[in-house]
């Protein structure tokens, strides 16, 4: 079972019984991000993270304490592009879940002293971010790969954090809930999908007028550096480039790319790293698809030593893919993987809900969107996977941290 609903006002609301769990997951991905914060608040996006979850409901339980004590899970995250909130509960407390989520999303009690305390918690998490090499890389990877642009920006923001009053915090989400891009996914037993769908229907989410309109600050104001440090053991690099949006007609090639030079066994990369030279433990690809492009990159983990020798390494597998040395077996197997990967990587209730979030939230799904991408992805030419190689080389860059 795959529905798309409408609340009133136009937010689409994807219902999907696909998994055959008992549970219900609800998800909900507003599009705006560290990218969409104004230059003079960064990090705001990522406090209104916490604040959702951690802001007193009825009875006063906030909604992640409250589903805690129903024998649910619950998170929710920030990206680059989105707001990412998300609750999973027993289907006996699915309705009454919808409802504080609603409530919690729409109308977080927000007060100043909440704001400073949930700011100091985003510290804490800043600064351990700082001290792993993956997260500092990354970020800079960003940067570079961005510079002068709003993806440039750091996601969770800058230390030390700026100080935000309850005000501009309230002021800032209830602009997002009227123009940024939402998108609601739903994820259980179809039997109870509907009433769960009823209660979002009579909520504050269903009343908010909105009025869409894109919303992108110019300029990156800063992007974090990265580099190895001095008697380190240790170090990762980031290396990739631009690959392709959501609607992209290019994107399917670049999912192939990533299966084609990754981190599984299969991949001509892996095969060259781990089994020839050795030379790296921790190895994965992956291509970020946002709404207007994508990010293609490599993270492998090494010896500061090797680092120079990965990195050529990772540079000439690009170049061997896109001059045609995949050959058409080992195109065929890249394919399969990624084919594959949607599938298996969907069949968690909470990725599959993020994932029919995300899409509805930019674009009206036609289909369910792990069919729908396996069936792009399967349509991949091995001229198309050429392509992408030479596009991410085009646009090639390469950070290092420890």
């Amino acid at each position: 079972m795959f529905a798309v609903e409408m609340l009133d006002n136009g937010v689409r609301v994807v219902l999907d019984g696909s998994l055959g769990v008992r549970s219900v997951t609800t998800c909900a991905v507003v599009g705006a991000g560290s990218r969409t914060d104004d230059l003079d608040a960064p990090g705001l996006a990522h406090l209104l993270e916490h604040l959702v979850m951690a802001a007193p409901g009825a009875g006063g339980d906030s909604l992640s304490k409250w589903v805690d004590s129903a024998g649910g899970q619950s998170n929710a995250s920030t990206s680059h592009e989105s707001l990412f909130f998300w609750t999973r509960v027993p289907p006996e407390a699915a309705v009454e879940c919808a409802l504080r989520f609603d409530a919690a999303l729409t109308a977080p009690a927000v007060t100043d002293a909440l704001c400073a305390a949930e700011s100091q918690v985003v510290v804490q998490e800043l600064l351990a971010a700082a001290d792993d090499p993956v997260d500092v890389a990354h970020e800079a990877f960003y940067g570079a790969l961005f510079a002068g642009r709003p993806l440039a920006r750091p996601v969770g923001g800058p230390v030390p954090f700026p100080e935000f009053g309850a005000a501009d915090v309230l002021r800032a989400h209830r602009a997002n809930l009227r123009s940024a891009p939402l998108g609601i996914s739903l994820v259980g037993p179809a039997a109870l999908l509907g009433e769960v769908l009823a209660a979002l229907r009579a909520g504050g989410l269903a009343a908010v007028r909105r009025e869409p309109r894109p919303v992108v600050p110019r300029g990156s104001g800063g992007a974090p550096g990265a580099g190895v440090a001095p008697g380190a053991e240790y170090a990762y690099l980031v290396a990739g480039g631009e690959g392709a949006g959501r609607a992209d007609p290019r994107w399917a090639a670049t999912e192939v790319l990533a299966a084609a030079v990754g981190g599984t066994p299969g991949s001509v990369l892996y095969e060259r790293l781990r089994g020839e030279l050795g030379v790296s433990y921790q190895l994965r690809s992956t291509h970020t698809a946002y709404d207007d492009v994508g990010v293609w990159s490599v993270v492998a983990g090494t010896p500061p030593a090797e680092v120079e020798r990965v990195e050529k390494t990772i540079r000439d597998c690009l170049r061997e893919v896109a001059d045609g040395a995949l050959g058409d077996a080992g195109f065929a197997a890249a394919r399969r993987q990624a084919v594959g990967a949607v599938l298996l990587d969907h069949e968690d209730p909470v990725a599959l809900a993020h994932l029919n979030s995300t899409w509805s939230a930019h674009h009206e799904p036609a289909e369910p969107p792990v069919d729908r991408a396996r069936r792009l992805l399967a349509d991949v030419a091995h001229a198309d996977v050429r392509a992408a190689a030479s596009r991410v080389l085009g646009s090639y860059t390469c950070v290092v941290a420890s």
